[in-house]
């Protein structure tokens, strides 16, 4: 077995792009990367928050080369069926000027965006979905009462659509990784 980690761009070690990038270069960075590392599929992806959707981008895009995932706690796509919920200003599109002029320079909203059509078509592999106890999605400082009550429906049906697929509460904080490696490792296993 081979383990691959890398930092997107403009991210951690990766270079810095002075460019917006798209869901489309995410993909192409990951499977370059890959190629250029001589890593074969099939390809078991592991993707935290933000990273979790680009992970559901590439699975769903490459069908072929991935034969399961573990998502940490991870954004989803159909928590664009709940943005309307938020005033205009909060909504995940509103931010999406800002997202391009972040660090990562990658809106949150496009990457969701292109995600869309790909909701009840989801290729059939194992999912493991490890959620934060501590930080639960219904558990936040929004104060929208119709957003607390769906949130966790949604991402059990999101899980539900894998095959199989596995929605894990575990006792850490969004960013998991350093609190239960050992979790996440077997998850992987």
């Amino acid at each position: 077995d081979r383990t691959c980690l890398y930092d997107r761009r403009n991210l951690g070690h990766s270079d810095t792009v002075d460019a917006v990038q798209t869901p489309d270069d995410a993909l192409a960075d990951l499977r370059g990367l890959l190629d250029a590392a001589g890593v074969e599929p099939p390809y078991v992806l592991l993707g935290a928050s933000f990273g979790g959707m680009l992970a559901y981008l590439y699975a769903n895009t490459y069908p072929d080369e991935v034969v399961g995932m573990v998502l940490l706690d991870a954004m989803f796509p159909d928590e664009l069926t709940v943005d309307h919920l938020f005033p205009p200003e909060e909504r995940v599109e509103a931010f999406d000027e800002a997202d391009k002029a972040s660090l990562e320079r990658i809106s949150h909203f496009a990457v969701l965006q292109q995600a869309q059509p790909f909701i009840g078509h989801e290729p059939a592999m194992p999912v493991t979905y490890l959620a934060s106890q501590q930080e639960p999605y219904d558990v936040n400082d929004y104060g929208i009462p119709e957003y607390d009550a769906q949130i966790l429906d949604l991402q059990a049906g999101y899980v539900d659509r894998f095959s199989p697929g596995a929605l894990v509460w575990v006792d850490a904080p969004h960013y998991m990784e350093p609190v239960i490696p050992s979790e996440i490792a077997e998850a992987l296993r």
